[in-house]
């Protein structure tokens, strides 16, 4: 079991920060991911959801390929948000893996769990089929 599934901290400040320096210049963050990656999976944790708040989706997805793997359950289905939401392409293992974090088995929040709904349907080509029936007439 992973610290990032055990440990509660408050993340707010590192979440920010982290935002800030992947919009202002995702380079220097890098090494600060993968320090994380080695050191502390709370940390690790709460650079991956700030990364999610950049607009920059390219830099957050080389810095989610960079840590895919090496971190427990939560950060990894943090890390492949930041790659999915891209058009990257995706493994055959992490589209699978998307569809766990989308079916609750990835330990998001409610509302990256929906995103991971989300970006699985699109990208397993079934988008279409999902919207067809969430609108169809009884």
């Amino acid at each position: 079991s992973s610290i990032c599934s055990r440990r509660k901290v408050s993340t707010e400040p590192s979440e920010s920060s982290a935002t800030r320096l992947a919009s202002l210049d995702p380079a220097r963050l890098a090494p600060l991911v993968e320090a994380a990656a080695r050191d502390d999976e709370a940390i690790l944790e709460a650079m991956l959801v700030g990364i999610l708040g950049t607009d920059d989706r390219a830099a957050a997805a080389r810095l989610g390929r960079q840590v895919l793997g090496k971190s427990g359950r939560r950060c990894d289905s943090l890390a492949l948000l930041a790659i999915a939401r891209t058009d990257e392409p995706l493994s055959r293992e992490e589209l699978d893996q998307l569809g766990v974090a989308a079916s609750g088995g990835g330990r998001l929040d409610p509302a990256l769990q929906v995103q991971a709904a989300w970006l699985f349907l699109r990208r397993s080509g079934r988008l279409d089929q999902a919207l067809a029936g969430v609108f169809a007439e009884p």
